[in-house]
């Protein structure tokens, strides 16, 4: 195998992220740039435009004077996605209502143009970069404005009937008041997203009791987080009730799937321990109360993604290397 260029290439909301990457001989992967720019510019430029623009200055950073040099480009955009043509509909990132946006960047770059949910992206990087090889069986959960994960079954992306697997944001958990981004009530991220975690903490400081939090001009989830690490006895409730119904949607994930491996990503997951600490506790809880427990829920399942790595960007690569490609570089790593 001689050396490979790839791109990765992740659509967020606010920026559009650009990785280039050599696939040596050794199947190693070695990042040779990475180039970001805000989505949505002042002049009004379209996202699409911004896209490609991205990724003509990072060939250029890169010093790759031709795109036909590249193996494969890969993509991940929220939406629905159609991973065998390309296609992404509900494409609001791209301020889209549909969008081929894989043929259209493969006439624009004459190279192969692989496209992917982000979701499911992210845990397709997380199965090839972060973990064992040996793990066939991931979810990748983000936590962040919302909720949402991806899943990897069987060493592949598991896509379900309509291409909506893995959105466990949307899972009902109890009764509330809060009514979700999709319009019905309850659901798990009205309850451990960002915007829920805030409003739990906006609650406790209208209220009379003595809080930390109260000396925050703009309260946050971060906020919360910060003052539990401080001891403040109210953002731990917080944080303890939050780690409570995420480990028992977490567990809702092992029991259903028989997953190996856990990671927790987005936003929120920069809490690290302070986030781990209550899941763990109630996993032992659980495991304390069942034997399947004791099998299913070990702590080694579950991981916080590390802070320094760039899920989205990465995961886009994996995408590029496509489902064959990512079955043979972990042949590769198993013989060595």
């Amino acid at each position: 195998m001689s050396n490979q260029y790839l791109v990765g290439i992740d659509i967020g909301g606010t920026n559009v992220d650009a990785l280039l990457v050599n696939r040596t001989f050794e199947n190693e992967f070695e990042q040779i740039a990475f180039h970001t720019k805000p989505i949505r510019s002042a002049s009004g430029k379209r996202p699409i435009d911004t896209i490609i623009e991205v990724v003509d200055e990072l060939l250029e950073i890169g010093h790759i004077a031709d795109s036909a040099e590249l193996f494969a480009i890969g993509v991940g955009v929220p939406g629905l996605v159609n991973p065998k043509t390309g296609h992404v509909a509900l494409a609001v990132n791209l301020d889209e209502e549909s969008m081929m946006l894989g043929p259209l960047l493969e006439a624009r770059f004459g190279c192969p143009v692989l496209v992917e949910n982000d979701a499911n992206a992210v845990a397709l990087g997380a199965a090839k970069f972060l973990v064992d090889p040996s793990i066939e069986h991931l979810a990748f959960v983000t936590l962040g404005t919302g909720v949402g994960s991806g899943l990897i079954l069987n060493g592949q992306v598991f896509h379900g009937s309509q291409n909506m697997a893995g959105e466990i944001g949307h899972m009902f958990i109890k009764e509330n008041d809060v009514r979700c981004s999709c319009g019905a009530n309850g659901c798990l991220e009205t309850f451990v997203a960002g915007p829920a975690i805030k409003r739990m903490a906006e609650k406790v400081c209208a209220s009379e009791q003595e809080t930390s939090l109260k000396n925050y001009a703009e309260l946050s989830a971060a906020a919360v987080f910060i003052e539990a690490d401080k001891n403040d006895a109210v953002s731990i409730e917080i944080v303890n009730e939050v780690g409570v119904i995420l480990a028992r949607a977490l567990q809702g994930l092992i029991m259903s799937f028989d997953i190996q491996k856990i990671v927790i990503g987005g936003g929120i997951s920069r809490a690290g321990k302070t986030l781990l600490l209550p899941i763990l506790n109630e996993w032992k809880r659980m495991r304390d109360e069942s034997v399947m427990a004791t099998e299913m829920l070990q702590p080694k399942k579950l991981m916080i993604c590390p802070a320094t790595y760039k899920a989205g960007a990465w995961g886009a690569v994996a995408v590029a290397l496509g489902q064959q490609n990512l079955d043979q570089a972990k042949m590769v790593v198993q013989m060595n």
